[in-house]
C-alpha cells in the first residue's frame, strides 16, 4: 500500500511538473505569435515595427516631396547631435537642428526682441566669378520673424543690403539694423517699417567702419557700444581695432578709442559682465605663426584673443591669446546666472587629435577672465572650412538657439574646368541645445 502511494505521489509530481512546462512552452508560443501580429492600423494594415507612430496627417504636413509645399522655408525640424567635451569623457545630447530651404542663403544676423521674438536676417544670390565662386557682394538681403521660438518663419521680406545686415534689440518694439558697413536703419515698430538709411560716418582718412557679420554689440538703453575695425592710416598697413558708442536717441557718434597695433586685432564681440566690467573677444592674427605659402592672406589663420575693461572701454587690459589660429566670427551672451556664453565658427578646428570644420561654444563661468575650453560644445561638423556668423539667444524653456552659416564645397574641378562652374553653396541653418547648468 506504502508503495502504491508513493507511486501515485510520484506521477502526481511527474504530471505537474509536465503540465507547467507545458505552459511555460505554450506562453512562450503565445507570446511570440503575439509578437508576430503587430500592430492594427485603422485602415486594417498591420504593421510590424513599433516607431511608425507619428499620425499621417502630421507627416503630410511636415514632410516636403519634390515641388510640393514651394512655399515652405525651413527643412523638418530633426534630431541632431551635440556633443560636449569633458576631462572624464565627451557627452552627448540629442538637440534639434533644421536648415533653411533657401538657395544660396548665407552671412544671418540673429536678435531677440523684448517679447521673445525672434528676428534673423539673410542674404541669397551672388554674381559667379571666373574662378567659380560666388561674389559675395552681389546679393539680395531678407529680414525673417519668429513668433514660437525659431520653430516657424515668416517670409523673407527684402531689405536694402548688399551682403550681410545685422539686427540689433534697443527695447520694446525698437529695432536697429546695421546695413553692410555703410549705414544704420531703424524700426520702431518690430521691424514693419524702417527709416531711410543713416551713414555712419567715415573715420580720418575716409575710412570706413568694418564689423563682424553677425555684430555682437552692447545695448544699454539708449547707447549702443561696438568694437569695429579699421584700415589703418598709410604708410602703416595691416588693421586695428577700435571701440565707439553710438547714441540711438541723438544720433551721434562717440570719438573712437583705438585698441593697440600690437594686438593685431580686427572684429570684436562686446559684453558687460555680472560684475560690472566690459569684457570684449577679438578676431586676432598671431605674428608667430608662421603662414603657408598658399593662400597666406587668408582670414582663416586668425584666433580669438580677450581683454577686459574697468572704465567703460577708456583703457583695456592686455589680452590673453585663447585660440592660436582657425577660429572666427566670435559672438557673446550673457547668460541669466552671470555666465558668458561665446559662440564662435572653427573654421581650422580640432576634435580627437583630427582636423575638423564646425560651430563650436564655449562659456565663461569667471565673468570672462577665462573660458572653460576642456568642456567647450561642438553643435555642427561639416566639411568645409567657410563656418560663418554664429549668434545665440536664450529660449524660454532655458534652451539655446543658435544659428549660423556653412558652406557646401564643390572642389572637383581641375583649373581650366573651374571657369563658369559653382565653387560652393552657401547654407544657414539652426540649432536648438542645452547647456550643462
Amino acid at each position: 500500500m506504502k508503495r502504491l502511494k508513493r507511486h501515485v505521489l510520484r506521477m502526481f509530481f511527474v504530471l505537474m511538473i509536465s503540465s507547467c512546462f507545458a505552459c511555460s512552452f505554450d506562453t512562450t508560443h503565445t507570446f511570440a505569435a503575439d509578437s508576430k501580429k503587430g500592430r492594427q492600423m485603422p485602415n486594417g494594415d498591420v504593421v510590424m515595427n513599433n516607431f511608425q507612430t507619428l499620425p499621417i496627417e502630421q507627416v503630410l504636413k511636415l514632410h516636403r516631396v519634390k515641388e510640393v509645399q514651394t512655399e515652405r522655408l525651413i527643412s523638418s525640424l530633426a534630431p541632431v547631435v551635440v556633443r560636449q567635451n569633458d576631462p572624464s569623457g565627451p557627452r552627448y545630447q540629442e538637440a534639434l537642428g533644421y536648415r533653411f530651404l533657401i538657395y544660396t542663403a548665407g552671412f544671418p544676423g540673429l536678435c531677440q526682441m523684448d517679447d521673445g521674438k525672434l528676428v534673423l536676417t539673410l542674404s541669397t544670390g551672388g554674381k559667379l566669378a571666373e574662378n567659380g565662386y560666388l561674389r559675395s557682394n552681389h546679393r539680395n538681403g531678407f529680414i525673417l520673424f519668429s513668433d514660437d521660438e525659431g520653430l516657424s518663419w515668416t517670409q523673407p521680406r527684402p531689405i536694402a543690403t548688399m551682403r550681410s545686415a545685422a539686427p540689433l534689440n534697443l527695447g520694446g518694439r525698437r529695432l536697429l539694423l546695421r546695413v553692410d558697413t555703410h549705414s544704420l536703419l531703424f524700426s520702431e515698430d518690430a521691424g514693419k517699417t524702417w527709416s531711410q538709411p543713416e551713414p555712419i560716418p567715415l573715420l580720418s582718412g575716409g575710412r570706413p567702419s568694418h564689423s563682424d557679420v553677425a555684430l555682437s554689440c552692447l545695448v544699454e538703453d539708449h547707447v549702443m557700444a561696438c568694437i569695429f575695425y579699421t584700415l589703418r592710416l598709410p604708410p602703416k598697413k595691416g588693421l586695428e581695432s577700435f571701440f565707439r558708442r553710438y547714441d540711438t536717441a541723438t544720433h551721434t557718434w562717440s570719438d573712437p578709442v583705438f585698441l593697440p597695433p600690437s594686438w593685431h586685432s580686427s572684429e570684436g564681440a562686446l559684453t558687460r559682465t555680472a560684475d560690472g566690467e566690459l569684457v570684449a573677444v577679438f578676431r586676432a592674427m598671431r605674428p608667430e605663426i608662421p603662414l603657408p605659402n598658399v593662400a597666406p592672406n587668408s582670414d582663416h589663420w586668425s584666433g580669438l584673443t580677450c581683454a577686459r575693461s574697468k572704465n567703460n572701454g577708456r583703457t583695456w587690459s592686455e589680452p590673453t591669446v585663447e585660440t592660436l589660429y582657425g577660429h572666427v566670427h566670435q559672438s557673446l551672451l550673457p547668460l541669466s546666472d552671470g555666465r558668458i556664453l561665446m559662440t564662435y565658427a572653427a573654421r581650422i578646428g580640432e576634435l580627437d587629435g583630427h582636423d575638423y570644420q564646425g560651430i563650436e561654444a564655449v562659456i565663461s563661468h569667471d565673468h570672462g577672465r577665462t573660458w572653460d575650453w576642456e568642456r567647450r560644445y561642438i553643435l555642427f561638423r561639416g566639411t568645409s572650412s567657410h563656418m560663418q556668423s554664429p549668434q545665440s539667444v536664450v529660449l524660454s524653456d532655458g534652451r539655446i538657439l543658435t544659428s549660423f552659416m556653412y558652406h557646401s564645397d564643390f572642389p572637383w574641378a581641375t583649373e581650366e574646368q573651374k571657369k563658369g562652374k559653382l565653387r560652393y553653396v552657401s547654407q544657414v541653418a539652426v540649432v536648438i541645445w542645452s547647456f550643462r547648468p
